[in-house]
């Protein structure tokens, strides 16, 4: 049997930082969000040794608050889904194995890749 995690937070601080805080800032404890600030944009550091201690196979990861939904500007928040669409990930081997190990078309590949690229290499 798999175990499949879904609704798993991730953030982009790049994203976060054009955008106001989605709480007061006493809300939660300081070292909550400092926390927080170091766990949720990681892929593997943290979050595979506890995927894997969890038993976790497969994580379904969105995109944590304030997301896109706080931008009220319409350029703004086309800009910053365009952003968050093509954030550049790090190269990952294990991210590219799964991928290649899936039943997607070259096609569909091509889509989920669409523009890292070019921001990773900056052509």
């Amino acid at each position: 049997m798999r175990y499949i995690a879904l609704e798993e937070a991730f953030s982009m601080p790049e994203l976060t930082d054009r955008q106001p805080p989605p709480w007061p800032a006493n809300r939660f404890s300081r070292r909550l969000l400092a926390d927080w600030a170091r766990k949720r944009p990681d892929f593997t550091e943290y979050r595979l040794p506890e995927m894997n201690a969890a038993g976790i196979d497969v994580q379904v990861l969105s995109l944590t608050v304030p997301g896109l939904q706080a931008d009220i500007d319409a350029p703004a928040a086309r800009d910053d889904a365009r952003f968050a669409n093509d954030y550049p990930f790090e190269p990952s081997h294990e991210a590219v194995a799964g991928l290649e190990r899936t039943t997607l078309s070259d096609t569909d590949r091509e889509k989920i890749a669409y523009r890292n690229a070019e921001c990773i290499l900056r052509l």
